[in-house]
């Protein structure tokens, strides 16, 4: 199974001054498929930014013949929300969570796991990375 790190960043968070970016990073058997960090310049918060690096991450993985994926983030929010077992009261994050679901559904199977921030440093890198 593949796994999908992925991580959101952003400064001046829910201002409409934000700055945010993703980060991610697909690997298979410990080979790193793809490393990407960018702008998200949709996003204006924190949990926005990472569910793009989410739904970017599923679409690139998609994109790389990917099947059966493990999706690790340091957003508890994020995971439980995908995983069905949070709410999701925001409708920006309700229509982003939808399209990670319409993403992952097109997966052999996806599965979704949090992980403590230091186990998360590549994607965090790359979201640094794209934020600056």
């Amino acid at each position: 199974m593949s796994k999908l790190f992925f991580d959101g960043a952003c400064r001046g968070n829910g201002t409409r001054f934000a700055r945010c970016a993703i980060g991610f990073v697909i690997k298979t058997d410990g080979m790193v498929l793809a490393r990407v960090g960018r702008r998200a310049p949709d996003a204006q918060t924190n949990n926005q930014a990472e569910y793009a690096a989410l739904i970017a991450g599923l679409a690139r993985a998609r994109a790389l013949g990917v099947q059966r994926l493990e999706c690790c983030g340091d957003s508890l929010l994020v995971i439980n929300q995908m995983k069905g077992t949070m709410k999701v009261e925001n409708t920006k994050l309700r229509a982003l969570r939808d399209e990670g679901r319409r993403l992952a559904a097109q997966f052999e199977r996806v599965t979704y796991t949090w992980i403590r921030r230091e186990l998360n440093a590549d994607a965090d890198a790359m979201a640094n990375l794209g934020m600056d």
